[in-house]
């Protein structure tokens, strides 16, 4: 009963999102539309799920204190009003995962990665629904950006742990990377050699680029461990977009193809690459 009840309070605490709302797949009479919009609403759901993990899961938590007070008043026939002192329950490792408060940047990285997996311009539409297909992703990432946005001024605002970690290295000598033996300017051949990759390895995906205009710009922050291994860490810089934001994270963790591209130090290097996206008319 114990863990029945247990699964069915982690359950009531993920569900809840826009549950009253009507959805737009239901307005749509495409069926590969339909399908489309459908799996895009319910990643969307679990996206903004993450964003909202830490509030849920003190509400996860404080339910689980109640219904632990209440467990021991039963037990020790005590009224069911009756004042205790109980222990605030301690979300396990499990309920971590469950409520999507373990490692939020790489679930919502592999989010980014279904939606855009699943995203297709669907053609031969009547007028009704290509006018929804425009709306719908018109303000469904508006939507998640609005979330998005929050998640990251409040996770930023104490100092990531990369944000610290990088802060409190003392190597700021710039890593030999392996391509530049030989080049007198080991600085210069280290920024060509990342500009080149970059620009190989820059792509949009067209539904975010269909629904930006302007100028963006976007941070990654990244290693190159001691061992000389490139590691895509953190958006450092945001763009205030989720999609563009988890873009950029793509652009980066396609990087080399090869991960080993410096000679070895004594010490991690941390900096961070500068992105922009130019989605001017």
């Amino acid at each position: 009963m114990k863990h029945i009840l247990l699964v069915l309070l982690t359950f009531l605490f993920i569900k809840g999102y826009s549950q009253n709302e009507k959805s737009f797949s239901d307005k749509v009479k495409n069926k590969t539309l339909k399908a489309q919009i459908r799996s895009h609403e319910a990643i969307s759901k679990e996206i903004i799920q993450i964003f909202e993990a830490d509030k849920t899961a003190r509400k996860y938590a404080n339910a689980m204190t109640d219904k632990n007070a209440m467990e021991f008043r039963i037990k020790e026939n005590l009224r069911a009003d009756q004042a205790i002192m109980t222990d605030t329950y301690r979300l396990t490792h499990e309920d971590s995962v469950k409520l999507k408060l373990h490692l939020p940047d790489d679930l919502l990285y592999k989010k980014f990665l279904e939606y855009s997996d699943g995203f297709r311009f669907v053609g031969k539409l009547g007028k009704e629904d290509e006018k929804l297909q425009k709306q719908f992703y018109a303000e469904n990432m508006k939507s998640v950006d609005a979330q998005y946005d929050k998640y990251f001024q409040k996770k930023n605002k104490h100092g990531t742990k990369y944000d610290k970690i990088k802060y409190k290295t003392l190597n700021f000598d710039m890593p030999h990377l392996i391509k530049c033996d030989g080049n007198t300017d080991a600085k210069k051949c280290f920024s060509d050699i990342f500009k080149s990759e970059i620009e190989d390895k820059y792509a949009v995906e067209n539904y975010v680029s269909d629904y930006n205009t302007g100028l963006i710009k976007a941070n990654i922050r990244f290693r190159i461990t001691k061992n000389g291994v490139y590691e895509p860490l953190e958006v450092a810089l945001s763009s205030h977009k989720y999609f563009l934001d988890m873009n950029a994270m793509k652009i980066a963790k396609d990087l080399f193809s090869d991960k080993r591209i410096a000679k070895p130090k004594d010490e991690d290097y941390y900096t961070e690459i500068p992105m922009t996206f130019n989605f001017e008319d």
